[in-house]
């Protein structure tokens, strides 16, 4: 059945095949109400990795200072600038890690109340097909996944990027012939990295179908364990969830 009974974040039913992907602008579109905190967070991360960029620079003037004839008075001077660059980033760091945490949160609150509401208004039908276990562990462990892909992996991987391009400018104009030859290497690490990046996704596809497959099957045991403690059956139980487990 499609339409009302189709609910986002539980998987496609027994024999649909797969479900469809998530786009970014059905991302974006969970993450509007808690846009806010999540861009400010990102910025603060993205101005973190520039301001890095010149940790290097100064780390080698604070060496060149102390080893050249420097007075002390700029060798302090450099050292102070060090050493305030850091506090900088420790507390840029510090407000991005909350903002983003706090966004996290409450986001992942709000997609649980929508999809626990969602929930109650589906049709019989819809639970004739699916596990009660299986959409327990679909609200709590796939939800945490779009979360973490909201508020970490996208800013995250928009940091990487940033920092690989302000790298690739400074050494370009420090070491041009030097940055040419090592950038030789970047397409066979990218081409790893996808193929990688593609099978674990699946992995980790298969292991939150795995989860929610073993809690269906947890909850359903013990909301029957007086009747297969009636019939002893709690060895064949234990059994069927080991295989389960280690499927």
């Amino acid at each position: 059945m499609t339409g009302q009974d189709d609910v986002p974040g539980v998987g496609a039913p027994e024999g649909a095949g797969e479900a469809p992907a998530v786009t970014f602008r059905r991302l974006y579109g969970l993450a509007r109400p808690h846009l806010r905190p999540i861009l400010a967070g990102t910025a603060l991360m993205l101005l973190m990795s520039l301001v890095g960029l010149a940790v290097p620079k100064l780390a080698g003037d604070v060496v060149d200072t102390a080893l050249g004839e420097a007075t002390r008075s700029e060798l302090r001077s450099v050292v102070a600038l060090l050493i305030g660059l850091f506090a900088f980033i420790g507390f840029v760091g510090f407000v991005e890690y909350y903002l983003l945490g706090l966004a996290g949160s409450r986001l992942l609150l709000d997609l649980r109340g929508q999809l626990f509401r969602r929930l109650v208004f589906l049709s019989p039908a819809f639970y004739d097909r699916r596990r009660v276990g299986e959409l327990l562990s679909r609200l709590g462990s796939d939800l945490a996944v779009v979360q973490g892909s909201i508020t970490e992996q996208i800013p995250s991987g928009l940091q990487a990027l940033l920092r690989f391009v302000g790298t690739l400018v400074v050494l370009f104009v420090l070491q041009t012939r030097l940055t040419l030859v090592a950038l030789l290497v970047v397409p066979p690490v990218v081409l790893v990295a996808i193929v990688v990046g593609i099978r674990l996704e699946k992995l980790s596809k298969r292991e939150r179908d795995a989860t929610a497959d073993t809690s269906a099957l947890a909850e359903e045991v013990l909301a029957g364990i007086r009747t297969i403690q009636a019939s002893a059956a709690e060895e064949r139980s234990r059994a069927r969830y080991d295989r389960r487990r280690l499927d």
